[in-house]
């Protein structure tokens, strides 16, 4: 028994030492110059406790114990500094080369795809050229993606894209002729397919290789182990389905590329295959480069396409006030005799640029569900503001879920779905951070949209969606676009019902790397085919224009 207690006792020391060790670690090496250290209750510890409980709310909690514009947490080996002001955003946005984001996406894109050392070789010495070039240079990954700048490549992308969503909306509607006839289906799933395959459409055209469901479910199985693949460690044991669903992926597009699908498809497709193999990349690491393309073009589309349906259709009056704002840019032309009948044509422009409150009740899903985090690497000691030094090596995180849920913002209606919450009057810079917002909360009719605004000065960087600065989601305007489209052509056709009543799924499961989660289990709902669109022949054409959606602070900017 004396033994025990002395075992114990010698442990408890030993413990007790240890965390005197770690304190005063602690404190040596956080300088007084660097945003405070919190959650040291165990150092180096606690952090990793947290996140490990509670995930990206870990970030909102201690926003709300705390109250600091920013703060560092120190994990073993490494310092994260947390910033929970909208300013303190603006200000790392700005420092491009002292605050990278390419170094990070570098790793991460070796960690999923697997590149061969030739390939790490050429990203190694791209990203060191960039880094040491002037100011203003284009970074690798800004150049991959000129393909997604408004103007005619993208018109075209989105036509494509338009096309294959009208065909797959037609084909519904005429299954579902008939008075009675409806149709049961897993929400999520359906979603799931027909945006893929819109998306993948409008990008790598005829020769799509996610035309075989085979490629689908394969790449689906990719995107689901991003967690594990990103840790590096033993993939082919802990992430043995995604490699496999990687694998299959590169394959199909290396025989896509080796067929010249690029030919025919997009000019982003184009362009990124071009830079690649004019850099000297192998045929098999460009195939898993445009596998890991799949993560950007649909990993958040097929979410938020799922919850804007899902809030708008479990509101009844948020459903038909956007649709009355659509229906107002239909043109409809009856014919008489042989041909009689009804014609409505649409400009999906219009969706684009003259209905504020759909862009609001797009914006707004995304508000409430996006978690992503905005990360950056310190690669030199940086005063952020005049205030605060960065540390060099350290990671700069800017978690949206923090900015998008925080009451002095938002409002005290924040958790909750106001599909007007970002029908704006004036738009401001993110400097000057003011714009004004009507409340429309799901018990709101549609009237009080109109009559009872709330004003609120909102600075613009705090909706983080598509992240921000050099950070900022290339493809914002095509997935923006088909997103509205899609909902635009369910809300004018369709009823859709809940199979047992609209409940809100929840999103527990979802991994970390999540930016917009997808719901942890899907649901029935039953399609009906409006009594109005019965005899209805639809013309959906786009308009060109080099004038992207003002969905962001850039947008708005201009930038």
């Amino acid at each position: 028994m004396h033994s025990i207690i002395s075992g114990v006792a010698a442990v408890l020391a030993g413990l007790l030492g240890l965390y005197f060790v770690l304190r005063q670690l602690l404190l040596l090496t956080q300088d007084a110059r660097e945003p405070p250290a919190i959650a040291t209750t165990i150092p180096f510890i606690t952090p990793i406790i947290g996140m490990a409980r509670f995930k990206s709310k870990y970030t909102v909690q201690l926003r709300d114990k705390h109250h600091l514009p920013i703060y560092t947490l120190r994990y073993p080996f490494q310092r994260m500094y947390i910033i929970n002001s909208p300013t303190l955003i603006s200000a790392v946005q700005r420092q491009t080369k002292a605050l990278t984001f390419q170094a990070i996406e570098d790793k991460f894109s070796i960690l999923i795809t697997d590149p061969s050392q030739h390939a790490k070789a050429i990203f190694l010495k791209e990203t060191e050229q960039w880094a040491n070039s002037a100011p203003g240079h284009q970074s690798p990954s800004h150049i991959l993606y000129k393909g997604l700048t408004p103007g005619p490549g993208m018109d075209s992308m989105n036509r494509a894209m338009v096309n294959r969503l009208e065909t797959a909306v037609e084909g519904l509607a005429s299954a579902l002729s008939g008075s009675g006839a409806k149709k049961t289906m897993k929400l999520f799933a359906w979603v799931k397919h027909e945006i893929t395959m819109a998306t993948t459409e409008g990008v790598y055209g005829p020769q799509n290789p996610y035309r075989d469901p085979e490629i689908q479910d394969a790449f689906w199985a990719y995107e689901a182990g991003l967690g594990k693949l990103s840790l590096g460690v033993v993939p082919s044991l802990l992430a043995r389905e995604a490699v496999r669903g990687r694998e299959k992926v590169a394959s199909a597009f290396e025989e896509y590329f080796a067929a010249e699908g690029t030919s025919s498809s997009s000019s982003l497709t184009k362009g990124r295959h071009e830079y690649y193999a004019a850099r000297g990349y192998l045929p098999r690491d460009i195939s898993k480069f445009e596998c890991g393309n799949g993560i950007a073009i649909l990993s958040n589309t097929v979410p938020t396409a799922y919850w804007m349906l899902f809030h708008l259709f479990s509101n009844p009056s948020a459903l038909e006030a956007c649709r009355a704002e659509i229906q107002a840019h239909i043109t409809t032309t009856a014919h008489s005799g042989n041909g009689a009948g009804v014609t409505k044509a649409l400009d999906i422009s219009a969706l684009k640029t003259r209905c504020p409150l759909l862009l609001s009740a797009f914006k707004e899903a995304m508000r409430l569900h996006a978690i992503g985090v905005g990360l950056r690497m310190v690669m030199t000691d940086t005063m952020l503001s005049n205030r605060y030094l960065l540390r060099k090596g350290a990671l700069v995180v800017m978690p949206a879920i923090v900015q998008h849920h925080d009451a002095n913002i938002w409002g005290p209606d924040v958790s909750s779905y106001d599909v007007a919450r970002f029908t704006t009057t004036t738009t401001t810079s993110s400097s000057a951070s003011s714009s004004s917002s009507s409340s429309f909360s799901s018990s709101s009719p549609p009237a009080a949209a109109a009559t009872s605004q709330q004003q609120r000065k909102i600075n613009p960087v705090s909706f983080r969606g598509f992240g921000g600065g050099a950070t900022l989601c290339p493809g914002r305007h095509f997935a923006t676009t088909e997103v509205l489209v899609f909902v635009s052509m369910l809300m004018l056709r369709f009823t859709v019902e809940a199979v047992g009543g609209w409940e809100r799924p929840s999103t527990e499961k979802a991994p970390m790397s999540a930016v917009v989660p997808g719901p942890d289990s899907d649901f029935e709902v039953v399609i009906k085919r409006r009594a109005d669109d019965e005899g209805v022949q639809w013309v959906w054409s786009l308009s060109g224009s080099d004038e992207g959606i003002r969905v962001t602070a850039e947008d708005m900017e201009g930038k």
